[in-house]
């Protein structure tokens, strides 16, 4: 019986150790997730300014009209990962694609 009780001790035991270290994994992974996210925020905001800015040199010069064509696609699902971010608005984003972007919006409500 005393040695039954021994090796449930030593499974307890080990059992917890198993726990910290997927509590440690798991907080470890969390702060890498949330740093993830920060980057991937950054970068669409970053995206977003450039497209702003390569909107108004067309608006105002002609020039450019093919390389914002290309980006319009990736821009639709940027301005559309921001809002559901709740760090735009659907009145944040330019005319030329805001209604793909409200299409987009209606359809993964």
């Amino acid at each position: 019986m005393e040695n039954m009780l021994i090796q449930l001790s030593k499974a307890l035991y080990q059992t917890k150790q198993e726990n910290q270290r997927i509590q440690q994994n798991n907080l470890m992974l969390e702060t890498k997730i949330a740093e993830n996210e920060t980057n991937l925020i950054l970068s669409m905001n970053a995206c977003v300014e450039l497209y702003e800015m390569l909107l108004n040199v067309v608006d105002q010069y002609n020039y450019g009209k093919d390389t914002i064509t290309k980006m319009a696609s990736a821009m639709v699902n940027i301005y559309y990962n921001l809002i559901k971010r709740g760090l735009k608005t659907l009145d944040d984003v330019p005319e030329k694609i805001k209604s793909e972007v409200e299409e987009l919006l209606k359809e993964n409500d």
